[in-house]
């Protein structure tokens, strides 16, 4: 409920300020605006693009915000696949000036209140957007928590933010990417003796699923897990 409280819906036009390729597949896009848009590290929010032509999906999306709200910007990490969506092809074309409609940020996908949780940050692919919003907004406001987190990729090269991650060391996070998946014995080890410890996952709807379920058989308690899932469209 407090998430939904401190990020009233309300939508804001943001202009295209810069777009660059974060690795073969993920596109990061930066937005200015005059308002700037209230939301918590690790939230959501809806997206509006004007099409001249739209598939059956129309012209709304959600997607995780990567920016912290310490930054002067605001930005997006996507991930695009072939064939895409008329969405996905439309925001692809998008150049610096143009502008798009944003609003209705919710999400539960942050950080706790009490700063001595011992944290557990599991990422697949794209679905490293909310760790990277989270960890910035740690660094900018110099919180130390104890993190590990645990990103995974098809290749190293496909890894974002990797900048972002080495700075966060300094505030206890420590970062894992990992080109396979890990089995439940491996998982164990991030176990602390804290009956607090939260464990985040997000990613694929497949991965999310699977990442809870071994958790689960390891004596994760299903309110220590919280998840967030990232479809592609």
């Amino acid at each position: 409920m407090f998430a939904f409280i401190v990020t009233p819906k309300r939508k804001i036009v943001l202009a295209l300020k810069n777009k660059q390729k974060l690795s073969p597949n993920v596109t990061g896009f930066e937005f200015t605006s005059t308002n700037k848009l209230p939301y918590l590290p690790g939230q959501y929010l809806e997206t509006t693009l004007p099409q001249s032509k739209t598939d059956g999906r129309g012209n709304r999306r959600t997607f995780t915000i990567a920016s912290s709200p310490t930054e002067d910007t605001l930005q997006l990490g996507i991930k695009f696949y072939e064939p895409g969506s008329t969405f996905k092809k439309a925001l692809s074309k998008l150049t610096v000036g143009q502008k798009i409609v944003v609003g209705n940020v919710g999400g539960e996908f942050i950080l706790p209140k009490d700063k001595s949780v011992p944290l557990v940050f599991i990422a697949g692919g794209i679905g490293i957007t909310p760790f990277r919003s989270m960890v910035k907004y740690l660094i900018d406001t110099n919180q130390k928590r104890s993190i590990e987190l645990l990103y995974f990729v098809n290749s190293k090269a496909d890894a974002v933010y990797k900048d972002v991650f080495e700075e966060a060391k300094r505030v206890g996070v420590t970062t894992h990417i990992e080109t396979k998946a890990i089995d439940e014995n491996s998982l164990k080890k991030y176990m602390a003796t804290s009956t607090r410890q939260l464990f985040y996952i997000s990613g694929p709807p497949a991965m999310v699923r699977s990442y809870k379920k071994s958790l689960k058989k390891i004596g994760v308690r299903n309110r220590a897990i919280k998840t967030d899932c990232f479809t592609g469209y």
